[in-house]
């Protein structure tokens, strides 16, 4: 289960308002396939890898197609338009 808080950020190098989501994490880490699941971006976890294929995902910063990334607290995780900073929640 997650939770998401709302935060609206301003992207200086491309002149962008971004709404960021904070995502609640209940275990050490989500798999980037299972990240994209919990926010209802896919229907299956078999959709991720066409979906990673077609959408821009950055995680970090760093452009990523694998859904077997690791994602962990303080990540921040860009899908197209929508931006996701994660937290844990113990």
């Amino acid at each position: 289960m997650s939770a998401f808080l709302l935060i609206l950020c301003y992207n200086i190098n491309e002149g962008m308002v971004y709404l960021v989501k904070k995502f609640i994490l209940k275990s050490d880490f989500i798999t980037l396939g299972q990240f994209l699941k919990a926010t209802d971006k896919i229907g299956s976890g078999g959709e991720a890898k066409f979906f990673l294929f077609n959408h821009k995902c950055l995680v970090n910063g760093i452009h990523t197609q694998e859904r077997g990334k690791k994602i962990r607290d303080k990540d921040v995780v860009m899908i197209d338009q929508d931006a996701y900073v994660i937290a844990y929640d113990s």
